[in-house]
């Protein structure tokens, strides 16, 4: 009978408990309110701060937006930090606490939708790196399964431009370096809607070009120079490929025409020219592809990264200064500072959907990881989107 009696006192104690927890459960949530959020205006992949009362820090709490839950919350105190996810629109920002919703009020969010690429160092301390090229998720700070991998010589990858009209993207990566002043390699074409390679290219990047063999992507071509990997026949030739019919639509002897200079950074449709600056020095060129005539210009500035953004703005960043600028196309002054940070910017991307910049810094040339920043010019806000990728290079195909 004692043991019946401790059964029945036992089970009556633990019924209690389970109803005082889910009782204080449902006060907690019944005494939780949203005080305010801000911004209400703003962006994928961007911060939105909620101020509350009653916030249970213990509590199981999503946060969704137009439906879209956030992978990306934090707790401060009394406030909650959400990151707005990927394909969410502007709706209703909605709190769940312990499965009790919230309806905090009506968000406005610009959508990106241009899509992100990463290029990654799988093998950091090996001479030759392996490198992977992944799609990135920017509102969930998600990195995908590798489309391709392959080798690469030297600590930058910087031969890659993606075609959004033709979702097709151009390779071109070091795989010899040697004797005669420069390093063939290999460029190829990359179909990311089926995921398959469709076309191989050698590629010889000389001393003069240094490594970037790829120049530009527009409208419906690649351009990339070549050379014959021989130390004495050293021809240099213009390529133009053509996405739409798949062949190679235009090849230019560049020796016959008096072996002009390629600054082989940027290709300006309105003038028809190539454009850029000279690595290791301060001098600004152009190049007519009308002509082959060649101008030059020396600045007390050296500018690396060169792109045209979906305005027309000839953007790059300054080698030692670590800054974002604004670039005449004429004469290669620098007309603005778009971004400016104390880490050394190692690529970056413009968003042609949102008009904001994709920023890859390093904080010194020990440090082993890279940050991943969203600068956004027209509310002025820095999002930190990860600091903890083995990031070789950002790209989009904007």
């Amino acid at each position: 009978m004692r043991l019946i009696a401790l059964l029945i006192t036992t089970l009556l104690f633990v019924g209690c408990s389970s109803s005082d927890d889910m009782n204080e459960q449902v006060q907690n949530s019944s005494n939780f309110s949203v005080i305010d959020y801000n911004p209400k205006e703003t962006y994928t992949a961007e911060e939105v701060t909620i101020q509350t009362e009653g916030l249970d820090p213990t509590a199981t709490i999503e946060v969704h937006f137009s439906g879209v839950k956030s992978d990306k919350v934090s707790i401060n105190g009394n406030a909650i930090v959400a990151r707005v996810p990927r394909n969410s629109s502007s709706g209703d920002l909605t709190i769940t606490m312990n499965g009790n919703e919230n309806i905090a009020g009506t968000i406005s969010i610009t959508e990106e939708t241009d899509d992100f690429y990463i290029a990654y160092e799988d093998s950091p301390d090996e001479p030759f790196s392996l490198i992977s090229f992944r799609p990135y998720d920017i509102g969930n700070d998600m990195v995908g399964d590798p489309l391709f991998n392959m080798t690469q010589i030297g600590p930058f990858v910087s031969n890659i431009e993606v075609s959004k009209s033709k979702n097709l993207l151009y390779f071109a990566n070091s795989v010899d370096c040697g004797q005669t002043g420069g390093c063939f390699g290999e460029g190829y074409l990359y179909d990311l809607s089926n995921n398959e390679k469709i076309e191989t290219f050698p590629i010889f990047s000389d001393a003069v070009s240094f490594s970037r063999s790829i120049i530009s992507t527009f409208e419906d071509a690649f351009f990339w120079i070549s050379r014959n990997n021989d130390p004495i026949d050293m021809s240099r030739t213009f390529v133009k490929y053509n996405l739409d019919t798949g062949l190679v639509e235009q090849t230019i002897d560049l020796i016959a025409q008096g072996d002009p200079k390629m600054p082989l950074q940027v290709f300006l449709p309105e003038t028809n020219e190539i454009v850029g600056f000279w690595f290791g020095n301060n001098k600004y060129g152009r190049t007519s592809l009308d002509t082959f005539q060649y101008v030059e210009y020396t600045k007390d500035h050296y500018i690396k990264n060169l792109n045209i953004t979906s305005e027309g703005k000839l953007i790059g960043n300054s080698y030692l200064d670590s800054q974002l600028v604004e670039i005449d196309k004429i004469n290669g002054d620098v007309l603005d500072i778009i971004y400016a940070t104390g880490y050394t910017i190692q690529s970056w991307e413009y968003s042609s959907s949102t008009g904001r910049y994709f920023i890859l810094e390093k904080c010194c040339a020990n440090e082993p990881r890279s940050r991943l920043n969203i600068y956004n010019p027209t509310n002025g806000v820095t999002t930190l989107l990860s600091d903890n990728l083995e990031i070789l290079g950002i790209f989009s195909n904007n």
